[in-house]
């Protein structure tokens, strides 16, 4: 059975990779504070005991013992304050390593399995788990404080009567053993209710991020509705959830309860019975290390409540990097180079759509040359975008050969991915400016961004708006058309095109205008002469402009022309 508390500590450990120094120290420092704070009942135990016993150096006593009382909590926050700031800089860089890791995860894995599993569910996971790695990693202290407090007061109750620390050990086990056995049925709920969690961010991902329909078709009523149906859904079992916690929680308290009265109380009436001194200090410092016992115990079991349900939401996004284990593109394949002709031969591939209908590519043979411009032409379904997929690496093929230049290459199209670049239909257009939606965030001079919006006919767009490159798309007044969009999206494949030795062009060109479409190829072929370009194409004029031309019919090549 996974244990929440050592799977989050190995995570923890897991991606603290480039900081675990930092992590150790701050662990050391930790303990050295809570060390010194351990003394606190004790020295005050202490000064009781000898005011009650008196003496000639009473009052020098006294001092002394007030003068390490007033110190102790100076020296507790020295290393506790030094360990929390450095706690909370390398949990801030382990939920960065984690987030990168998710990212990279599902960058990584195939576009078929991003076509079952949901994105909003996958933001949501990957999202919810990071911020639980984060919120224990930054509060991982109070888990020191905890071991060390407990430990310590079990010292110090055998240094002051060993049955009490018996007693007290016991309690905690059985304590102890209450709180796993709660958390056996809690940590099933805690899975239940984060897959429903996922269920209500995909609806929200789902309705928000089409919001333009949701608008236009009068959807607002039911969307909201949906969406609080999907929300009150987990309304029992949450209930149900709160107040198995809450009778944790009353059990826990009342065990603690029992255990430091009850050594208080026998301790009392032991004295009471044998004509014995009782000792105001003695008795101050079993209390004070029994009630810090329950104090600890309480914080344990609220701690791991939370590490339940951090662990939890760690747990529902396994299924990421478990998939990208078994999934994820691993193959490395050197990119051919000064290649003149790539042959294709034998090309298969089965996929499913989104209606679950079984397509095919069949044995598709193609010759691609060095600078060659080539036309892809078919009903829509008839498997152009598929093959241009299966070139880019976003498929992978279940037969078939590659031959560059004569020669065979071992690892097939995987050899083309990496001097491959795939613009799609549909433009995906980010909430941001002109410039990072060319850029994507990278370091580009704005006159090669204006190069490449020039050559996708975008230049009279960009002159209008009114920051230019800096206009912000969410900004109110900004509302591009779909050929607009799509031209601001074929501006960025060409930026990513340049280091790459083939076009692969899915119609990023079908909602623009004839005129425009044609200049679009003419500056395309222009700009790079050099480089082989394939293009799925919807309009039969543009045929003349291909050197080679490809038709396809239902998963079939059945004509070359050129």
């Amino acid at each position: 059975m996974r244990n929440p508390v050592t799977s989050m500590i190995g995570n923890t450990w897991k991606y603290a990779k480039g900081h675990r120094g930092m992590l150790i120290l701050y662990f050391l420092l930790s303990v050295a504070g809570n060390v010194v704070i351990l003394f606190e009942p004790y020295v005050f135990g202490r000064i009781l005991s000898v005011i009650q016993e008196g003496g000639e150096n009473l009052l020098h006593q006294v001092v002394v013992y007030l003068i390490i009382l007033a110190a102790l909590p100076g020296g507790y926050w020295m290393f506790l304050g030094v360990s929390r700031v450095l706690e909370q800089m390398t949990a801030f860089r382990i939920q960065g390593n984690y987030d990168k890791s998710a990212m990279e995860a599902l960058f990584g894995l195939p576009v078929e399995w991003h076509r079952s599993h949901h994105s909003g569910k996958n933001i949501d996971k990957f999202q919810r788990a990071g911020r639980s790695l984060y919120e224990f990693s930054s509060d991982s202290f109070m888990l020191v404080q905890i071991v060390v407090m407990l430990i310590g007061a079990f010292v110090m109750l055998f240094f002051v009567k060993f049955y009490i620390g018996i007693v007290a050990a016991l309690v905690a086990v059985v304590a102890f053993t209450v709180v796993i056995l709660f958390d056996v049925v809690l940590t099933k709920q805690y899975k239940k209710l984060n897959t429903y969690y996922n269920k209500i961010a995909a609806v929200a991902f789902d309705y928000l991020s089409n919001v333009f329909t949701v608008l236009t078709m009068r959807f607002e009523g039911s969307a909201t509705k949906e969406y609080l149906r999907r929300f009150y859904e987990l309304f029992a079992l949450f209930k149900k959830n709160r107040i198995l916690n809450e009778c944790k929680w009353a059990s826990v308290t009342f065990l603690i309860t029992v255990m430091t009265l009850g050594v208080v109380a026998y301790e009392i009436i032991s004295a009471v019975q044998t004509g014995e001194v009782i000792l105001v200090g003695t008795l101050y410092t079993i209390y004070a290390y029994m009630d810090r016992i329950g104090h600890e115990f309480y914080q344990f079991a609220w701690r791991y409540s939370d590490i339940v349900r951090f662990d939890a939401a760690l747990a529902s996004a396994e299924n990421i990097f478990k998939d990208y284990d078994r999934l994820g593109r691993k193959e490395i394949a050197a990119a051919p180079k000064k290649w003149r002709e790539i042959k294709v031969e034998g090309m298969h591939f089965t996929y499913e759509d989104e209606k679950k209908v079984k397509h095919q590519i069949k044995d598709i043979n193609l010759t691609i040359a060095r600078g060659e411009k080539i036309a892809f032409v078919g009903e829509s379904g008839c498997g152009k975008s598929t093959v241009l997929g299966l070139l880019r690496g976003i498929f992978k093929a279940s037969r078939g050969k590659v031959i560059v230049d004569g020669a065979l290459m071992p690892k097939g199209l995987y050899h083309l991915a990496e001097i491959s670049t795939l613009m799609p239909q549909e433009p995906e257009i980010f909430e941001n400016t002109i410039r990072y939606n060319v850029a994507m965030g990278l370091s580009v001079s704005s006159a090669k961004i204006e190069k490449y919006l020039k050559l996708a006919r975008f230049y009279k767009v960009l002159a209008k708006l009114p920051a230019g490159l800096e206009t912000n798309i969410a900004e109110k007044g900004v509302n591009l058309s779909g050929g607009e969009k799509q031209r601001l999206a074929l501006a960025r494949g060409l930026l990513a095109s340049e280091t790459s030795d083939i076009l692969l062009m899915d119609e990023p060109t079908s909602s623009v205008d004839m005129h425009n479409e044609r200049a679009i190829f003419e500056g395309i072929f222009r700009e790079f002469s050099d480089k082989t370009v394939i293009a799925t194409v919807h309009r039969l004029s543009l045929l003349p402009m291909f050197d080679r031309v490809y038709y396809f019919e239902s998963g079939r090549l059945v004509r070359v022309e050129g």
